[in-house]
């Protein structure tokens, strides 16, 4: 990240910087769905995008994406 992108993060609006990284990231955590365990993967903003059975085929349908995962504890 370079001096001119930490400003314009800095000056943001909130609504600009929910969507900070939402085609470049994904977040992936555990959930329950009917009290069954899964892997939901969800956009920088919070917008779920899929739940799958494991986490190895979440990492694999981000970066099929063309996006970097990152873990929620």
């Amino acid at each position: 990240m370079n001096d001119q992108e930490v400003v314009r993060l800095k000056n943001c609006s909130v609504n600009e910087f929910a969507y900070w990284g939402v085609k470049d990231f994904a977040y992936i955590r555990r959930v329950l769905i009917d009290g069954q365990p899964a892997i939901a993967v969800h956009a920088a903003n919070g917008t779920q995008l899929a739940v799958l059975e494991t986490l190895v085929a979440a990492q694999v349908a981000v970066l099929r994406n063309d996006m970097e995962p990152l873990s929620v504890h």
